[in-house]
């Protein structure tokens, strides 16, 4: 049974090991008697996180694309952002594609674990997909993400409060290609999560070095959405990967890495949809490659168009920024040509929401 990480208090250091998969399925032919009812499944198309005003710590970040095509967004930074008085308040918006075809079904999982101080997920799951070993092709997509500190940690941790994040030097997450057999296919899901440490630029420095002294030993509970899908149709796939320095100043300019700054080109041609295979965000403070960051926003989009759009960009644009950055974007993007009938929309949620989670519908606009 699938049960989410909500506070310290739910996960014990005993999991470091642990493993739990949840999963649900949908989409493909439904035999119904004389007559066949095709039934939509969804997949993720990508996501944009920004802090609405500051740069923040990460405590918790995540993103969920559900069954029902409902979206979770979520963010909380440190006391900056949780301040009573004043709490931050975080836009998004999350795109998915709601496809109805002839031969495409659709499998959501989830992968949890603690991880430990290297941040390193490696874990392979099996997942029964009703109608999978019927399609003529499967494949694998990224379906969200979450990130949560606020857990119990080591008697080397300290007295820091695991429930105010991290300074970061970014993450990424891998779904691999299935192997199948019958309706069940096995993968690998792989990612890493890089806390680092404040830099002596920081002007709350100081106050800091209980993080600091922190991360060499922190524990992170972490969840990976994955979809497995069965089609009719082809795949084609490319990756892409470029670097950007961004400037230290005050909300200064850091616009996103496109396709062509990526060097991803991919064709999009007949009906169809794109799908993140992957991705990976890293942040590198200039001079100090050990030093980690606040980040203002986090975000791998996926957009129609012909090649595929793509946009990705991690910053910490803010009213103090205290170091100069490198980021470099890495993303494998698919598309996935359908043949015969076959329906595809286009779906995005946005918003706004104070810190926190919450679970929207995904084709509409939200404010709290």
């Amino acid at each position: 049974m699938h049960t989410p990480f909500l506070s310290r208090s739910t996960v014990s250091l005993a999991m470091t090991a642990f493993l739990a998969l949840s999963t649900t399925a949908c989409g493909g032919n439904k035999d119904t008697g004389s007559d066949e009812e095709l039934v939509p499944g969804v997949v993720l198309a990508g996501f944009n996180h920004t802090w609405l005003t500051l740069s923040h710590r990460v405590s918790m970040a995540e993103v969920e694309l559900h069954e029902d095509g409902t979206v979770t967004s979520g963010m909380v930074g440190g006391d900056w952002s949780t301040g009573s008085d004043n709490p931050e308040r975080a836009t998004f918006e999350i795109r998915q594609s709601k496809v109805t075809a002839e031969g495409f079904v659709v499998g959501h999982g989830t992968v949890e674990v603690a991880v430990g101080p290297d941040g390193l997920i490696n874990e392979s799951v099996t997942i029964d997909v009703p109608g999978l070993g019927d399609a003529a092709e499967v494949t694998t997509a990224f379906r969200g993400f979450s990130i949560l500190t606020d857990i119990a940690q080591n008697a080397e941790y300290g007295e820091y409060d695991p429930a105010l994040g991290y300074c970061t030097k970014g993450f990424g997450f891998a779904i691999g290609e299935p192997t199948v057999s019958g309706d069940t296919a096995t993968l690998q899901v792989t990612g890493a999560i890089r806390w680092a440490p404040a830099g002596e630029d920081d002007p709350l420095y100081e106050q800091r070095i209980p993080m600091n002294n922190a991360i060499p030993f922190a524990q992170t509970a972490v969840e990976v959405h994955y979809t497995v899908i069965g089609f009719d149709g082809t795949l084609t796939s490319a990756s892409g990967n470029g670097s950007v320095d961004y400037p230290n100043g005050v909300y200064s300019e850091q616009p996103p890495l496109s396709a062509t700054d990526l060097g991803l080109n991919l064709d999009t041609d007949g009906t169809g949809l794109p799908v993140i295979r992957s991705f990976d965000l890293n942040l590198d403070v200039a001079g100090d490659p050990a030093q980690g960051e606040y980040v203002r926003s986090y975000a791998v989009e996926l957009a129609d168009g012909d090649p595929l759009g793509v946009s990705t960009e991690m910053t910490n644009s803010s009213l103090v920024e205290t170091a100069t950055i490198s980021f470099e974007g890495t993303v494998d993007a698919g598309w996935i040509s359908l043949s015969g009938e076959a329906t595809v929309e286009s779906l995005t949620a946005t918003g706004e929401h104070i810190v926190g989670s919450v679970t929207v519908e995904g084709d509409g606009i939200y404010a709290d």
